[in-house]
């Protein structure tokens, strides 16, 4: 279609996207960036160096992405595969030296290129979107759990498995099968 949203599977939608995650995707990319606002993730001088390292330039205002949402246009989406494509042999190459391992880094690091290019990214997080809980304690602030109850959706990267079995069960595939 003309507009694509990826979504990590450890998600859980608590209501319909709205309207304005759309319309931001339709002028620009949206991802959830959980290197600011007031439970900063992901950053310290080793995921700025990681950032440029992969990225092949330098990054005055280095951001990092979660890889929870990304939505934007198909075209708009190429042209991130295309930095990623750029990325990637830089990635590869110093996989062993780098803080985080995963999609995050050449996704973020691509991002920041395009940021740098000119396009704009606006924060999913910012938009009301999507937060982050995790069950257990964590090296990063979080929020009450109650208090992101009016997020669209909850990411919960320490509930993977629990989310895995349910989707396998049969009680959840009837309720949430198409045509149900």
């Amino acid at each position: 279609g003309e507009r694509v949203c990826l979504i990590d599977v450890d998600t859980v939608f608590l209501r319909a996207m709205p309207q304005s995650i759309a319309d931001s995707a339709a002028a620009a990319f949206v991802a959830y960036d959980v290197s600011s606002g007031p439970n900063p993730q992901h950053f310290d001088p080793d995921i700025r160096r990681d950032l440029e390292l992969v990225g092949g330039i330098g990054i005055e205002n280095p951001r990092w992405y979660g890889g929870e949402l990304l939505a934007a246009t198909s075209d708009r989406l190429r042209l991130l595969v295309d930095e990623i494509e750029r990325c990637w042999p830089r990635y590869v190459a110093n996989v062993g030296a780098l803080h985080h391992i995963g999609d995050e880094m050449p996704v973020s690091a691509a991002l920041n290129r395009l940021e740098i290019a000119g396009m704009q990214v606006v924060d999913a997080g910012r938009l009301g979107a999507i937060a982050r809980w995790w069950p257990v304690r964590t090296a990063y602030p979080q929020p009450a759990f109650e208090d992101l109850q009016d997020r669209v959706i909850l990411h919960l990267p320490g509930d993977k498995r629990f989310l895995a079995s349910q989707a396998a069960a049969e009680q959840f595939q009837q309720r949430f099968s198409p045509g149900a």
